[in-house]
């Protein structure tokens, strides 16, 4: 802190333009000009834009909080998944999401993958009928654990996106980019660079960064955390109560989500993340448009039909959700293997 105050001081001392020949003419703006609008990567109950391209973004919360498992959902809904209320811009072609994970070991961060290929229905069976994941081209996952310093780690991320230009890079765990969160200069300078980085290839970066220890402190941590959220167009807070998660927008620079985003973690469903809508007026209309003028549904039908309205790839995702449905009380099964579905 010492060192950026004197320079700081040196800086301030100089006579004006004595000794600073830089001409700061291109970053002027011509009020004559007309600016783009921001690009959003995604559309909340496609009306309200968020992710937008060239800006950085942050996922805030306690440890072991959810942080991860939302940034899945945001992962696969670039993807195109769009069972949490969001939808991939329609402008943007062949989106992609690259996810570097500073901290964990390589299984954690395949496991963290798992998640996103269950809500895209892109698991597969191998041989002995376990769960096995083909790599893709538009979805990347590095680990950054073996780098030891923060320059290599960051240096890594930046020439990824340089080269591939995702439309929305993933950084967990980005406080491993600073060797000291408390550092003044240091964190002004990386979430500069993170800026720079962001807007010279039209991606939206999201840092992931716990928020303080105490209980009432939403706060992310030192002054890694203030720099981020003052230069971040979106900030989500995630919290953890019971089997309940929820992601709320405390931030943003734009039109503000206008709602929640709450998920579970359906342990009894292969611990696939979703939605906690079962209750709720869009999951009642969802089914009122499945079921149509039928009274009944056998279960494959049922699925055939969640499978196209979904765009789900396999069976497996439409029989979670319906799985959920049935504890929830919102349909029930006749008796007997072949019973047939009716709404409650």
């Amino acid at each position: 802190m010492g060192k950026a105050i004197e320079t700081i001081g040196k800086i301030m001392a100089e006579p004006l333009n004595e000794g600073r020949k830089k001409d700061f003419r291109p970053y002027r703006i011509s009020l004559e000009k007309t600016y783009p609008v921001p690009v959003f990567s995604l559309f909340y109950k496609e009306q309200t834009g968020t992710l937008p391209l060239g800006d950085i973004a942050a996922i805030k919360g306690k440890a072991k909080q959810g942080k991860s498992a939302f940034s899945a959902i945001l992962a696969a809904s670039v993807l195109g998944c769009k069972d949490f209320g969001f939808s991939v811009n329609p402008t943007i072609k062949d989106p992609s999401v690259f996810y570097f994970d500073t901290e964990q070991s390589d299984e954690n961060a395949s496991s963290w993958a798992k998640n996103v290929y269950k809500l895209k229905g892109w698991l597969e069976k191998d041989n002995e009928n376990k769960d096995f994941m083909r790599d893709r081209e538009n979805f990347q996952i590095y680990t950054l654990r073996g780098l030891v310093t923060p320059k290599e780690k960051f240096e890594s991320i930046s020439d990824t996106i340089e080269k591939e230009k995702p439309t929305v890079a993933i950084i967990d765990g980005a406080v491993d980019l600073v060797t000291d969160f408390n550092n003044i200069a240091e964190s002004s300078e990386v979430i500069g660079r993170l800026l720079r980085l962001a807007s010279d290839n039209q991606c939206s970066i999201i840092c992931c960064l716990h928020t303080n220890k105490g209980k009432e402190d939403s706060n992310m941590r030192g002054h890694l955390g203030s720099y981020l959220v003052q230069k971040a167009t979106d900030v989500f807070e995630v919290k953890h109560e019971g089997r309940t998660f929820t992601a709320e927008q405390t931030e943003c620079r734009n039109k503000p989500l206008s709602e929640k985003i709450p998920f579970i973690r359906d342990n009894e469903n292969e611990g696939t993340l979703r939605p906690t809508e079962g209750k709720t007026e869009s999951d009642k209309k969802l089914l009122k448009k499945l079921f149509g003028e039928d009274t009944e549904l056998r279960s494959t039908d049922l699925v055939k039909r969640i499978r196209e309205e979904k765009g789900y790839k396999d069976d497996r995702q439409a029989k979670n959700l319906i799985n959920g449905w049935k504890k929830e009380n919102l349909i029930s099964k006749g008796e007997g293997r072949f019973g047939k579905y009716r709404l409650m």
